[in-house]
């Protein structure tokens, strides 16, 4: 009986899995634009939409009614590493799932770096909160984007490409900025190091 119960809880899991499809959205180098593809398994869903999770602006609507796949050209989000929130509707409801990009990476792992317990990503606020410092041990030579958000307004205020230095070591001028709540991102690859703070 415990087997049969074990089973059933996979088959479920794995209908439910079905049910959604699979979204995927990634850079195409060959004509340098974001792509997206989606599987509509059973051709259960009608309509698909993709925005800009940041600013909230429509990249794509369309109709997939009666389509078991598709793969769409989007237009690029917001500058630096961008969110997609990808939506798939249909007259039960909707499936909604976020996507980040950075650079042609797929970002699938998200650290929150609190103090000193990262051996490999470091956050510092320097001279009274004027200064901001991030270093990174980039062993693998991944991509590097560093993003400030507004946290208070959710706008990004300033983007840097890093490149792939292995050892990474900056000082940003933070001073301009005004009184508020905000988050530093460091993209390295496909993860995503997180610092906030106040000013």
């Amino acid at each position: 009986m415990k087997k049969l119960i074990i089973a059933t809880a996979i088959l479920l899991v794995g209908l439910q899995v079905e049910a959604r499809g699979k979204i995927g959205i990634n850079h195409n180098k060959a004509i340098d634009k974001t792509v997206i593809s989606i599987i509509n398994t059973n051709m259960q869903y009608d309509n698909l939409e993709v925005t800009d999770a940041q600013s909230g602006q429509v990249l794509l609507n369309k109709n997939i009614n009666h389509k078991a796949g598709i793969v769409e050209v989007i237009d690029e989000a917001s500058f630096g590493a961008s969110t997609y929130k990808v939506t798939l509707e249909n007259n039960e409801g909707t499936y909604t799932k976020e996507i980040t990009m950075a650079g042609d990476n797929v970002i699938n792992n998200e650290v929150n770096i609190e103090g000193d317990e990262n051996d490999i990503m470091k956050f510092f606020l320097q001279d009274d909160n004027n200064t901001l410092l991030i270093s990174h041990y980039n062993n693998d030579k991944n991509s590097l984007i560093m993003e400030i958000t507004n946290m208070d307004n959710n706008k990004v205020t300033e983007v840097d490409y890093v490149g792939k230095r292995k050892a990474f070591s900056n000082k940003y001028d933070i001073s301009g900025l005004k009184s508020g709540n905000y988050k530093v991102a460091l993209y390295s690859g496909q993860t995503a190091y997180y610092y906030n703070f106040s000013l």
